[in-house]
């Protein structure tokens, strides 16, 4: 359960980057651009990881 917690806050977080690279692209800031990239990419390490825990090969 912990794990599935634990998907659905790497899930948020994803979201949470995609939108601020979104911003970044739309307003001419790379550094959001950055940012955003970032985020995602350490979420979709959390939920790689939630998985390998639970062992789940997705």
């Amino acid at each position: 359960m912990a794990d599935e917690e634990e998907e659905v806050r790497g899930a948020a977080k994803i979201m949470k980057g995609y939108a601020k690279r979104l911003v970044g692209e739309l307003s001419g800031r790379p550094d959001l651009v950055v940012e955003g990239e970032e985020e995602q990419t350490k979420a979709l390490r959390r939920i790689r990881q939630a998985r390998k825990a639970d062992g789940q090969s997705r």
